[in-house]
């Protein structure tokens, strides 16, 4: 049971690794429309710079 829990484990985070562009993209969309709600248009869109920043940033990490 524990070996095909981890089996499933690892097939998952390999389709989040393949997948990774999408699922940061739609985390920022998740984080942009909470703040916008909160704090307002101004402080929204300083988030939605921040955090497509910190997505290009993670996207073009040099890999080994």
């Amino acid at each position: 049971m524990v070996k095909n829990l981890i089996a499933r484990f690892n097939i998952f985070k390999r389709w989040l690794l393949i997948n990774l562009d999408t699922v940061l993209f739609l985390l920022a969309l998740i984080l942009i429309d909470i703040n916008t709600y909160h704090f307002g248009i101004t402080v929204g869109n300083y988030v939605v710079g921040a955090t497509l920043l910190l997505v290009a940033l993670i996207l073009n990490k040099p890999t080994k």
